[in-house]
């Protein structure tokens, strides 16, 4: 079945939605109900929001490898392609026939560890380590829009939330699973793509970050 499409609001080109169907990556994920959920505190998502899951590989772009992100029926519907070149940490977020959503490309000089994300070939969002902060680890994710997100939690550990102005974009975890290097991230932003494509570069930023200490 194919994947519903609608307008990139950053760069004007069709994109997947979030169906109201379960997605995951592999056949190990448990599977998760979507459509309105009872969380109505404020930050939270409203109760009609449609939530997808998703399980991620922490720090598949450090390796140069790529995985794919499948549907509830087994369909490959996202490739994370991650390269490495020259230096650069790089990785293109794909569709089942090779149609390129996403690419995130890690900035060579940066005052913070920094990661941009283009979407149809134009800029769609920086990510980048939070100045300052109080957390050892937070992020601050500056759209083309103009609107900003920032990442709340133990980075470390993939249990976080990635907020913006109206509320939770997604939620990472740990604890749905027990493969190492394995976590679970729950999207509630209809804009998938991107947002699975930023919580793909605040891995590979922590991760960098780590690897230094």
């Amino acid at each position: 079945m194919d994947m519903p499409m609608h307008p990139n609001p950053i760069a004007g080109t069709l994109i997947p939605t979030a169906p109201s169907v379960r997605y995951r990556i592999d056949r190990s994920l448990p599977r998760q109900t979507t459509g309105r959920s009872s969380r109505t505190a404020v930050g939270l998502p409203s109760r009609h929001t449609v939530r997808v899951r998703y399980v991620m590989r922490q720090r598949v772009l450090s390796l140069g490898q790529d995985y794919w992100v499948t549907d509830d029926g087994g369909n490959r519907a996202f490739l994370v392609d991650g390269k490495v070149l020259a230096f650069r940490r790089t990785f293109e977020l794909k569709g089942p026939r090779g149609e390129v959503y996403a690419v995130g490309r890690k900035r060579l000089i940066a005052l913070r560890d920094t990661m941009v994300v283009r979407v149809g070939g134009a800029h769609a969002a920086t990510v980048r380590k939070k100045l300052f902060s109080p957390l050892r680890h937070s992020f601050t994710i500056a759209l083309a829009t103009g609107e900003r997100w920032e990442a709340r939690g133990d980075l470390i550990e993939k249990n976080y939330t990635l907020e913006g102005p109206r509320g939770v974009v997604a939620q990472t975890s740990r604890k749905w699973f027990r493969i190492r290097d394995t976590y679970g991230v729950e999207i509630y932003h209809p804009d998938v793509p991107l947002a699975l494509a930023i919580v793909v570069c605040i891995d590979e930023l922590v991760a960098a970050e780590r690897g230094r200490e």
